[in-house]
């Protein structure tokens, strides 16, 4: 396109519309040699081409490497944001879930989005907190009764002398255990229920003297 501008815009000059043979003559009177203008017309567009195809392809080529390093430092500049998302991402597990991103910097989409994905982070780590919590929670309560359980069984079976009454105790024993363990599971359900929906209305309400 840039080589039919310039050939046209020569061969629209005024001396090179002129057909034929000229002949220029100066202030003084003296004639030049005769001219072949349409010969003179391809040299001049010839020329220009030349000069426009060696010295914009220089040009040309500079503008390409400024412009692509250009852009690759703005990109990786941009991009940064996301990369340090992803390095994050890739470090978390249950055991790091305290990490951060901590963006910082100007108040845009990207920061918008690091704060969002701290936060996530932020009810991650006090989901697991509260499971690891009532895990030990459930596995202190249920040892009592359990160790209780065990105890009685060994004790009373492991006794050649046991009588119809040892045994009976130890049933009885036993079912209090059992049932303290079967309380406390159905407890530990109605909280883990209760934490699920984010904290609902307990099942039972009644007054206890603390």
């Amino acid at each position: 396109t840039c080589v039919l501008l310039i050939e046209h815009a020569i061969s629209g000059l005024p001396f090179y519309k002129t057909k034929g043979t000229v002949t220029i003559v100066d202030q003084a009177g003296r004639r030049g040699p005769p001219i072949n203008v349409p010969h003179e017309t391809r040299s001049a567009q010839d020329q220009a081409v030349h000069y426009l195809l060696s010295t914009g392809g220089v040009f040309f080529g500079i503008i390409v490497v400024v412009g692509t390093t250009g852009a690759y430092l703005v990109a990786k500049q941009a991009l940064r944001p996301i990369a340090k998302l992803t390095a994050t991402a890739k470090q978390l597990s249950t055991e790091t879930l305290d990490q951060r991103i901590n963006l910082g910097g100007p108040d845009d989409e990207l920061r918008e989005l690091a704060d969002t994905f701290d936060e996530m982070l932020g009810r991650l780590d006090a989901a697991f907190d509260s499971q690891r919590l009532f895990v030990a929670n459930a596995s202190h309560e249920l040892r009592t009764p359990l160790s209780v359980i065990r105890t009685e069984l060994e004790v009373t079976m492991g006794d050649p002398h046991a009588d119809v009454a040892d045994l009976r105790r130890m049933g009885d024993v036993v079912s209090n255990a059992t049932e303290r363990a079967q309380r406390l599971v159905n407890s530990l359900l109605t909280l883990a229920r209760l934490q699920a929906v984010g904290g609902g209305e307990l099942e039972v309400n009644e007054r206890v003297d603390l």
